[in-house]
């Protein structure tokens, strides 16, 4: 009750995330609470109490009623204009956003003229435009007015994946356009928000500086410290910082607010200002500094925090680190209740809990005689932090930095004079910018040290290691645990005896122990690739077993697939960070290059590729397996393989002496059954009817009750006689959303459909999930009915 602002934070939080998760959820969720709370607010006799609990209960209540409203304004705004083609007019309402070969901007629209009709939609879309030389860059506060397609982006098409609407929809931005520049032309008027604007030009006046004082690589280094702009930063550059466990250094926070306001007290004591304007003019420059960083939300925590601290002090009163923390939490999410899914809010608060609970105590076990205070200091933040974000990142990036103690213990101590250094090389940029260049020597100094440890510490063996997805019960119970051992025990100096450690170590061993015990289904996943094929199955027992990893045809580098984009992450959400059996059905890139990463990023016990196929286009993949030491073999009909007591895969093709020239790739694929106690599941690669004819030659056992289409509904295949002899239940078809090859063909929809088979497609549907337990299937879809 000393902090009520805590609990309210904590229902406000827990409203919007019941109300993300779901209607169920919130009406379950609400009937709960309203039950407990209600009679207890009639019943008790302390009004404090009565009006603490009705606090709460509204806190939860608004929580959840501004995100469903939000959320159904936002995600319905344009809606009916979906797949149209449309003239937009509205204001360019933000910085473009440079890319390789685009240009991205946030629009705020005004009018919409659809079908010749003419509707007021005030809304934000997000417009890219191809880049290319002469191309005109539209600037902050610009009327303009496009001609194009609207879109409105799928949500979550891989469970656990990337969620692209919401991460508009936390901007505020409903739907997405394509244009080309010479289908744009500029309006008359402007709209601007002088704060914005100033901030935008401030903004720029300091990477300019920065990169006229600096090398590139340098430049971009001290723009993040500074400003957190990193969008000259390399991936391999941002990459290594992550790994080395240094991101934080490019995030800006309360670290570099300190910066700020520190220097300003010392001035503007030394110049004798009063408290009273010190403190204003400090306040004021803190928001100016918010709208230079465009407002996010590590800054804003930061920045609302300070000024807590400094309006405390004008009011002669002492603030509370918990409830300042909870005002910020309170003010950012009832501005915008988006932010709580926000990886940049996630990490700042979790950090910052961290430093103001552990810190304290880690840093009186740490102070050892032979060691430095100011390396216990850096020891002490940087794994009260770490503690409480490890697992959060974790759910990001699937990885930990090892090395992020030594990596920080080396550079952080540089952070705070590089900063102060930097501001003032920008301040005197601002007036000449030749003493500037020569300040920008000694940060240049400070800067390559720092890029040289990040990339020594990251190319470390073991620097970094991969983990899967941690799971809830996992995180909670990781929470309560470091709660408990570091903070309240303590704190409150509470001493358990050994036997309740031994009963909760025992509790949490059977809790995941026995979960392996457990009697399990087989689970089949049709991954959602796109225009390419990408399957998981894990036994009863627990093997994985991965069938194709996806791709693009016209990237061939590790950076950029989708093993990176889509497989891999989905692999460690799921739980796998080991495959028993990878399966390669034959060389084409949308079925082949996933599995450049799955075999760089995942351990591969065994690798089969098909039978006298063409190994040109795995020599990449060869490469990789014999460099992790993984097994590799070939296939052909007539082969087994055995998974687990009661689950088999069958190879039924290439057939050994049987060589077909029509499209050698697709017909010399992989086919194979696979088949677990009274269920079957027929996967059938790229295969075209020439294999599917010598298949029904050969009178190959084709009975399924699954089938995976071949070649992703093509025409070229599934044969009315090749659907006959597999006569499936269900028909799962692998294909790209408004794909350019036609897929899937309609006579293969109707030939699936005049058989009353049930047809599942991933470009409909996303990811598609079933379970078996060897009698039955049942299916879950990500997207659609």
């Amino acid at each position: 009750m000393k902090r009520p602002l805590l609990l309210f934070s904590l229902f406000l939080i827990a409203g919007i995330y019941i109300a993300h998760i779901g209607v169920i959820a919130l009406y379950i969720a609400t009937a709960v609470i309203m039950l407990i709370s209600i009679p207890v607010i009639f019943h008790c006799k302390d009004k404090k109490y009565t009006i603490a609990l009705s606090s709460i209960l509204i806190f939860f209540i608004v929580g959840a009623a501004e995100f469903t409203i939000i959320n159904k304004i936002n995600s319905d705004k344009f809606m009916e204009f979906c797949g149209e083609e449309v003239r937009v007019t509205g204001f360019i309402c933000s910085e473009p956003d440079f890319k390789q070969s685009k240009t991205i901007y946030t629009i705020k629209t005004d009018d919409i003229i659809a079908k010749g009709k003419s509707y007021k939609v005030n809304g934000k879309l997000l417009l890219t435009v191809p880049f290319k030389a002469g191309t005109r860059v539209f600037v902050y506060g610009m009327s303009i007015i496009v001609n194009g397609k609207i879109n409105i982006p799928d949500g979550k098409r891989v469970p656990g994946g990337f969620d692209y609407k919401s991460h508009l929809l936390k901007s505020g931005i409903s739907a997405t356009m394509y244009a080309q520049s010479d289908s744009i032309e500029i309006g008359n008027s402007s709209s601007v928000n002088p704060l914005i604007k100033v901030g935008i030009s401030l903004r720029k006046r300091i990477t300019n500086t920065v990169k006229l004082c600096l090398p590139k690589e340098q430049a971009s280094l001290l723009n993040g410290m500074l400003i957190g702009y990193t969008q000259d930063m390399s991936e391999e550059m941002a990459n290594a910082f992550s790994d080395a466990g240094l991101s934080h250094l490019t995030a800006v926070s309360g670290m570099n607010i300190a910066f700020i306001v520190f220097p300003l007290l010392f001035v503007f004591k030394k110049m004798r200002l009063s408290q009273k304007l010190s403190n204003i003019t400090i306040i004021g420059i803190l928001i100016m500094f918010l709208f230079i960083t465009g407002f996010s939300p590590s800054v804003a925590r930061a920045v609302i925090m300070a000024v807590i601290i400094l309006m405390g002090q004008l009011l002669k009163r002492e603030t509370d680190i918990f409830t300042s923390i909870s005002f910020a939490v309170i003010l950012l999410l009832i501005y915008n209740p988006y932010t709580l899914f926000d990886i940049g809010f996630q990490l700042s608060f979790g950090a910052t809990l961290s430093l103001v609970l552990f810190y304290k105590y880690l840093k009186g076990k740490l102070d050892f005689k032979f060691l430095p205070s100011f390396i216990s200091d850096i020891l002490a933040a940087t794994i009260s932090a770490q503690m409480g974000v490890v697992l959060i990142s974790a759910m990001y990036f699937n990885k930990i930095s090892i090395i992020s103690l030594l990596s920080n213990l080396l550079v952080v101590p540089l952070v705070e004079v590089l900063t102060i250094l930097g501001i003032v090389m920008v301040i005197i940029g601002q007036i000449s910018i030749v003493p500037a260049e020569l300040l920008g020597l000694v940060c240049n100094s400070f800067l390559s040290f720092i890029l040289y440890v990040t990339k020594i510490s990251s190319q470390i063996p073991f620097a970094v290691i991969k983990i899967a997805t941690p799971s809830i019960p996992g995180f909670v119970i990781y929470h309560t645990a470091i709660l408990y051992l570091f903070w309240l025990r303590p704190t409150y100096n509470i001493k358990l005896k050994p036997r309740y450690y031994v009963i909760s170590i025992f509790a949490i061993l059977l809790l995941f122990v026995g979960s392996y015990f457990f009697p399990k289904d087989m689970r089949l996943v049709f991954i959602d690739v796109g225009e390419g094929d990408s399957h998981l199955v894990v036994t009863s027992k627990g093997k994985s077993i991965l069938i194709d990893g996806g791709g693009f045809a016209s990237r061939t580098d590790f950076k950029h697939n989708m093993g990176d984009y889509t497989v891999v992450p989905f692999l460690y959400d799921y739980g796998i960070t080991k495959l028993d059996l990878v399966v390669s059905t034959h060389g084409d890139d949308d079925h082949l290059q996933g599995l450049l990463t799955v075999l760089k990023d995942i351990r591969v016990d065994n690798l089969i590729i098909p039978h006298n196929m063409d190994l040109k286009p795995y020599a990449s993949l060869l490469g990789l397996a014999g460099h992790q030491k993984t097994i590799t073999r070939t296939c052909k009909a007539g082969d087994v393989i055995g998974l687990d007591n009661d689950t088999s895969l069958k190879i039924l093709n290439p057939v050994e002496g049987i060589k077909i020239n029509k499209s050698p790739e697709n017909n010399g694929a992989l086919v194979f059954k696979l088949n677990y106690k009274d269920i079957f599941v027929l996967f059938t690669g790229d295969i075209e009817k020439e294999t599917e004819n010598i298949l029904l030659e050969n009178k190959s056992d084709l009975k399924a009750d699954v089938l995976k289409v071949a070649h992703h509904g093509s025409a070229t295949s599934t044969t009315e006689e090749f659907l006959k002899a597999v006569d499936p239940k269900i028909a799962v078809i692998s294909v790209g959303k408004n794909n350019s090859f036609g897929h899937p063909a309609n006579v293969v929809i109707e030939r699936l459909k005049n058989r009353n088979v049930k047809v599942l497609r991933t470009d409909i549907h996303g990811t598609l999930l079933m379970r078996t337990n060897g009698k039955d299937v049942k299916v879950w879809k990500t997207l659609g009915d």
